[in-house]
């Protein structure tokens, strides 16, 4: 999910590159790294502590995913491949929680 944000998102607007862009990106790399971080602690509850920090980065991503549409960032096609990939992760990352 994080190199297809990285890829769809280098057509942004320069003007978006410490906006939108930058915010997508870090939201991405937020997912990986805070499960990463779960996955190395030792208790479950540090687990599900990351894997909920995770989990609210995706749902942000997901929202600024929405508003790249609405801005005309990225394309219908794309869209919908980024839309059902976060969503997929969020859902993953749910059962992980539970």
């Amino acid at each position: 999910m994080v190199l297809k944000i990285y890829k769809s998102t280098e057509e942004f607007p320069k003007t978006e590159l410490f906006g939108l862009r930058s915010q997508m990106t870090r939201a991405a790399v937020s997912v990986v790294s805070n499960l990463s971080e779960g996955g190395a602690r030792i208790t479950d509850g540090e687990k599900q502590h990351f894997y909920g920090i995770a989990r609210g980065s995706v749902c942000e991503l997901i929202t600024q995913i929405n508003i790249s549409k609405d801005l005309s960032f990225i394309m219908e096609q794309n869209f919908t491949e980024l839309l059902e990939l976060a969503e997929r992760v969020r859902m993953m990352l749910n059962k992980m929680i539970k």
